[in-house]
């Protein structure tokens, strides 16, 4: 399942669309989804962001 945000980066100060793929971490109870690999619109566009760890991907649900 993919969600994508559209945010003004917190670091870059440069708004984006951000895709975040969540994984398929169903059980026999409930449907769940987990955050798994993103892709951002800035980043690949510039290849400006150089950070590890993005704040916005950290800032998005870890579950579905």
């Amino acid at each position: 399942m993919e969600k994508t945000f559209t945010i003004t980066c917190p670091v870059q100060n440069e708004t984006c669309t951000m895709s975040i793929f969540y994984l398929d971490a169903s059980d026999m109870e409930a449907p769940v989804y987990v955050k798994g690999r993103y892709s951002c619109s800035y980043r690949n566009t510039t290849g400006k962001c150089i950070i590890d760890h993005c704040p916005v991907y950290a800032s998005a649900p870890e579950n579905l």
